[in-house]
């Protein structure tokens, strides 16, 4: 039986032990992940016969995290059973998500016609090779490499500031000034206001690691990440919080170079269908995007 309960800080360790496992690459495989979106999604926790299971609410339906952890065959199949049951018991729609394709394979294997797999390009990861995004180098980064060179020529060599809890309250005034200036925490910026804020409430607790431009007239943009596992680094956040040109391209190179260096490679999350976000994600020519798949139960 899956018992499932809120997600809270004091679950970190566990949450993490499971995750590191695992090993995957999503960003959904992430323990800041999981605590910082869990007002807008509800995010609980269960663990099961070695493994972890998240489960979030989607608008009127219910989402199963594939589980992490590290088992049998066997041992996955009984997991994946429990969550079927639960699921089942609901008497809502469901789905188990975040499945790469290799795991659609394993999932197909054990279940045979069972499932029906399904995805969707919005859903994608971008994943980098690190020494891109830092050295930008070659004819398809010149471009980037010309919006770094304006901003020096405005603004000087980038000012780069490590993010510690004694510029938490900068950060958080530099966003909020930016916020009301688009209207406030409400529609489609809720979501986002509600994991920045728990980003600045839980800094260190949470393990993040922050980076900041900073020019003259304050604070340019920030971001922040955590690693998802030994070689790859996850953005969570990134914030041109100023009106200053070419901040967005700044704080990436700057971000990657200072805090992901020891990294192969770095996932800078979904673009969620936006066509704006998917330009400039494409923009930095990833490695691979990470396809990601929800299964459903046939009956």
């Amino acid at each position: 039986m899956l018992d499932f309960r809120d997600i809270a800080l004091e679950d970190k360790p566990t949450v993490e032990g499971y995750l590191k496992q695992s090993g995957f690459q999503g960003c959904e495989y992430s323990f800041v992940t999981m605590f910082i979106w869990r007002e807008t999604y509800k995010t609980m926790i269960a663990e099961y016969g070695g493994f972890l299971v998240a489960l979030w609410r989607i608008q009127d339906a219910r989402s199963y995290l594939y589980p992490a952890g590290r088992g049998s065959p066997e041992e996955l199949a009984r997991c994946v059973e429990a969550i079927c049951r639960h699921g089942r018991q609901s008497g809502e729609r469901w789905s188990i998500g975040g499945i790469t394709k290799e795991n659609t394979l394993l999932l197909e294997s054990l279940f045979p016609g069972r499932f029906s797999f399904t995805t969707n390009r919005d859903w994608y990861d971008y994943i980098y090779n690190t020494c891109d995004l830092i050295d930008l180098s070659g004819k398809k980064y010149h471009s980037k490499r010309n919006h770094i060179n304006k901003f020096i020529e405005i603004n000087g060599t980038p000012d780069y500031r490590n993010i510690t809890e004694d510029l938490i309250p900068e950060c958080r005034k530099a966003y909020e000034t930016w916020l009301r200036e688009k209207g406030g925490a409400k529609g489609s910026f809720r979501a986002e206001y509600l994991a920045v804020k728990s980003c600045f409430d839980h800094y260190s607790a949470l393990g993040l690691t922050g980076g900041a431009i900073m020019t003259k007239d304050g604070m340019c943009s920030f971001s922040l990440g955590s690693p998802l596992n030994d070689d790859t680094f996850d953005v969570h956040i990134e914030k041109a919080v100023q009106d200053c040109p070419r901040g967005f391209t700044v704080i990436n190179q700057q971000f990657a170079e200072h805090a992901a260096s020891g990294y192969r490679y770095i996932n800078r999350e979904e673009d969620m269908g936006i066509e704006g976000l998917r330009k400039a994600k494409l923009s930095y020519h990833p490695a691979y995007l990470l396809e990601k798949y929800q299964a459903r139960l046939k009956t």
